[in-house]
């Protein structure tokens, strides 16, 4: 089964937010991809929710201290990363750059998202 598995520039948990916050805050780091699903909202936009659902492939964000090692080593350090995963294989479908395209939109990012698989959304 394939899906799709969106790995953001940051950890999870408490401290990772602590820590993502306090770098963004201070321009040392940046994540577009919690700017697509999260904005400013810590409990996350609601159109991406309602996008995501809808996506013909299941669509999972995972943080970096949360995604396991094939999918890290796939990404080749360079995060936020979207990529396709069939069983145990892994590629890339959207770098940070791809993803800075979408203007912080989940709208544009699935789209996107959707032409890069050939998939009809």
């Amino acid at each position: 089964m394939k899906e799709v598995v969106c790995i953001y520039n940051a950890k999870g948990g408490l401290l990772g937010e602590i820590s993502y916050l306090c770098k963004r805050v201070t321009a040392q780091s940046h994540c577009e991809l919690c700017e697509i699903s999260h904005g400013a909202n810590p409990l996350g936009k609601k159109e991406w929710k309602l996008l995501s659902d809808r996506f013909p492939l299941p669509v999972h964000t995972y943080h970096l201290n949360e995604a396991d090692d094939l999918a890290c080593k796939a990404a080749e350090g360079n995060f936020p990363v979207v990529l396709l995963r069939s069983g145990k294989d892994y590629e890339v479908l959207m770098d940070a750059s791809d993803l800075k395209s979408c203007r912080k939109s989940p709208s544009i990012f699935f789209l996107k998202l959707a032409k890069k698989l050939n998939i009809l959304f």
